[in-house]
């Protein structure tokens, strides 16, 4: 046994307890001295560090954790704050966050609690502190906690508000992408429910017309909002000209024109702004977006892009309500497909509050020739209690197969069920935590941290694009494949396919498999029940309207598989007549070159005519 102190030995653990508790210097004196428990307010970007586990300083494996906590062991070698000597032991003990996030993930504010040495004076050394930090920010001044104080962290906890960005090149559904060519008053496909946020002046929504919100909602005097409406337009012309709006309605100076006409919906927040044409539009969209009034930031948009946005974040309300209005389940679907789910992770949970507005959506600035469709990201807001990010991730991921179309609301459905279920997650550069809330005797003790909280969401979305775009293209084309969220289905389809049990086919069927995804190999479950001989089967897929000409990652369609397995006893020949009848392309070749009307023998040639 040796001392980790002084590197004395000794011959049982008895006698090394006794030399650390009485006679060792080196560790008897530091944990003789007075410790205390600081709370560190932080945000940090997910993309800086590697590691998820507690307290790891190495570089290559970098944690959140382990970075504060390697900087106060800087502080340490620096001294400490009144100038004496630093003697024994590390100055720091333990640290640990109240909640914490997985790799890659963000937090815009977080609560960290640490043990040091008293003599370090944290509270006072804000300033070092943050010199000594990299990734990490102080969103307030470290607090010292008085005996008792957040003891138990965990029970303190009272809510987690994450939020996730989406491109809206993902949300869109494909049909829909070219958003130019969509006609006013159009529903894109695949509705969810009552599409239209149906309010007066929606269907003119056009290109003369600007939306514009973050105004007071007003819902009984909607005179009041007209007149604050009309003192916004007049301080804005005169702001951005010489002249101020005349009172007959004509110039407005530096190229801005009177509206037309104003109107505001009955739930009141936003108005319909009409102008003659689109340049007089966008003249006033230049002047009004982004614009401080009354307290809050303005945001103007051209009546298009303003009514299809508004329609997306209609649909991932949708999504987001029928997720929250089940009030505590098991959300055992949203874990990571590799973990089983334990009886804690099946426990019931509840979704405090999601929501999603395009007031929180992210606009940078756009290149030239790149429309809002390509540049725009929206934001959705997910809160609860005891929810890690990768369920947040999974969650948001539902939400977003629901509004692109791929899946319905009865998706929603089946992923509470105990059926196992893939859920599509979104990637953890896109997700932050908003906000660590604490009950209200242990919150009112927090500093506010709202401009720090700001600033660092600001970072962390400006990095959302470059780190999370190419992911969102992928997981965008795995759902239109089905593979994200169909996979264990598709997997049983293409078993049953092979098995030929047409009954389970039907069922699998029902419950949304997708017909054409394939496994790793590139077969689909056409491709199993050609190639084991299953011509019912075959028949009820093509029936489905599945693809008889899909190829393997080798080149070899259904029809060539058929024929290569078919014999004078087999049932291969009837699906090879089933696969001709449904259009499959008899003259493609395999790799080996050779078509499948070359492979049956002379006498077990078939009608080859479609």
């Amino acid at each position: 046994m040796q001392c980790v102190g002084c590197q004395a030995h000794f011959a049982s653990r008895n006698l090394l307890f006794r030399h650390l508790r009485h006679e060792c210097a080196v560790v008897r004196v530091p944990l003789e001295e007075a410790m205390q428990r600081v709370l560190l307010m932080v945000g940090y970007e997910g993309h800086a560090f590697r590691s998820m586990q507690y307290n790891v300083d190495a570089p290559d494996q970098l944690s959140v954790e382990g970075a504060v906590l390697a900087a106060i062991r800087n502080l340490e070698a620096t001294g400490p704050a009144d100038g004496s000597e630093v003697t024994g032991a590390p100055a720091v003990v333990s640290g640990g966050f109240i909640t914490r996030t997985e790799r890659a993930a963000s937090s815009a504010h977080n609560l960290l609690v640490v043990s040091a040495r008293a003599r370090l004076c944290l509270a006072e050394r804000r300033d070092e502190l943050q010199r000594a930090l990299s990734g990490v920010t102080l969103l307030a001044p470290p607090l010292v906690l008085a005996p008792g104080m957040l003891d138990s962290p965990s029970r303190a906890l009272r809510r987690l508000e994450y939020h996730v960005a989406i491109p809206y090149s993902a949300l869109l559904p494909a049909s829909v992408q070219d958003v130019g060519i969509v006609p006013l008053g159009a529903k894109p496909q695949g509705a969810v429910g009552d599409e239209e946020p149906g309010h007066a002046g929606w269907s003119e929504l056009g290109e003369c017309v600007v939306w514009l919100s973050a105004l007071p909602a007003q819902h009984d005097d909607f005179r009041a909002v007209g007149e604050l409406l009309a003192e916004l337009l007049a301080e804005a012309a005169g702001s951005c000209g010489d002249r101020p709006v005349e009172q007959d309605g004509s110039g407005c100076g530096a190229g801005l024109v009177a509206p037309l006409r104003v109107q505001v919906p009955s739930r009141g927040g936003c108005a319909h702004v009409h102008f003659r044409s689109s340049e007089e539009a966008a003249a006033w969209i230049a002047a009004l977006d982004g614009r401080q009034w009354r307290g809050g930031r303005l945001v103007a948009l051209p009546g298009r892009e303003a009514k299809l946005k508004l329609w997306v974040h209609h649909r991932i309300r949708k999504a987001l309500k029928a997720m929250t209005d089940r009030g505590a389940a098991s959300f055992h679907n949203f874990l990571a497909p590799t973990r089983q789910p334990t009886a804690a992770a099946a426990a019931p949970r509840r979704l405090l509050r999601c929501f999603s507005d395009l007031l929180m959506d992210f606009r940078p600035a756009r290149p030239v020739g790149v429309g809002w469709e390509g540049t725009d990201w929206a934001v959705l807001s997910l809160a609860a209690k005891d929810f890690g990010s990768q369920q947040v991730r999974r969650l948001a991921g539902t939400a977003l197969a629901v509004c692109r179309g791929v899946e319905s609301v009865s998706f929603i459905e089946l992923c509470f069920s105990t059926q196992p279920v893939s859920t599509p997650a979104c990637p953890p550069e896109a997700v932050w935590l908003e906000e660590v809330q604490l009950c209200a005797g242990a919150q009112a003790l927090l500093p506010a941290t709202r401009e720090g909280r700001d600033a660092m969401r600001a970072t962390i979305m400006a990095e959302v694009p470059r780190r999370a775009a190419s992911a969102y293209a992928a997981l965008a084309a795995s759902l239109d494949a089905g593979t994200a969220t169909r996979a264990r289905e598709s997997h049983r389809l293409r078993a049953a396919a092979a098995a030929g049990s047409a009954e389970e086919v039907k069922a699998l069927l029902a419950s949304g498999a997708r017909l054409d995804v394939t496994d790793e190999y590139g077969r689909s479950a056409v491709f199993m029940a050609a190639a084991a001989g299953q011509p019912a089967v075959v028949a009820l897929l093509l029936a489905a309207r599945a693809s008889a000409d899909t190829p393997c990652n080798g080149g070899c369609t259904p029809l060539i598989a058929a024929a290569t397995h078919a014999g004078p006893t087999s049932t291969h020949l009837a699906v090879v007549e089933a696969l001709l009848a449904a259009g499959a392309d008899s003259a493609r070749r395999g790799w080996w070159g050779r078509s499948a009307q070359e492979l049956l023998a002379p006498g077990e040639r078939v009608r080859w005519e479609a």
